[in-house]
């Protein structure tokens, strides 16, 4: 049976985790100084922004490792209110936002458990990718066996294993769903065809 001062400890872990996220966004909004968070409309605006668009970015990229500056890097572009913070706000804000989708799995309202639950798979989808390109990368060893495709796929009749690679890549480097941006680079699917693929896929 849980003690008192447990229980008590449970309750207070969303609000003390609340108040560490909006720390952060505080430092995210005032380029990394003291006091960034001021009282104002327009600053809790723009808090509210950046705690937008920092999901927004992890949902299209994931979180990367940690040394992984690059990929840190792109995340931080992916908004105008995130470009050019601190890298390392901008890195607690996203551990942080992982850590309350992880409070909210357990949560005991079901639409709050869902939503973060979709928002957890997304991350374990991107950082299956981020591995699957460091295989694709790895010259060392043999070529990459795509597993066969069952006769039920609704994927175009073009789809083949060139293009599964491209989109590997082109989620890692434009985020998850963005297919005008990856089809619209000839680097990864050829200009010729990118119109007719784009809404080939549009239509699935």
């Amino acid at each position: 049976k849980p003690t008192a001062a447990r229980t008590k400890r449970a309750e207070t872990r969303p609000k003390e985790a609340e108040g560490a996220m909006g720390r952060v966004l505080d430092m995210l909004g005032s380029g990394g100084g003291k006091g960034g968070g001021g009282g104002g409309g327009g600053a809790s605006a723009a808090r509210e922004q950046l705690r937008k668009e920092t999901e927004e970015a992890l949902l299209a990229f994931g979180i990367p490792a940690a040394a992984d500056e690059a990929g840190w890097a792109r995340l931080a572009r992916d908004g105008s209110a995130l470009r050019g913070q601190p890298a390392d706000a901008v890195q607690k804000g996203a551990r942080l936002l992982e850590k309350e989708w992880r409070r909210d799995e357990q949560s005991r309202d079901r639409e709050t458990a869902e939503k973060a639950h979709g928002k957890l798979a997304r991350l374990d989808v991107l950082a299956a990718l981020r591995r699957l390109q460091q295989r694709l990368d790895d010259a060392s060893r043999p070529p990459f066996a795509w597993p066969a495709r069952g006769a039920g796929t609704k994927l175009p009749g073009w789809w083949d294993a060139a293009a599964d690679a491209a989109l590997v890549a082109g989620v890692l480097t434009y985020g998850f769903g963005r297919w005008a941006a990856m089809l619209g680079d000839t680097a990864l699917f050829p200009a010729e065809t990118g119109a007719s693929k784009a809404s080939d896929l549009a239509a699935m």
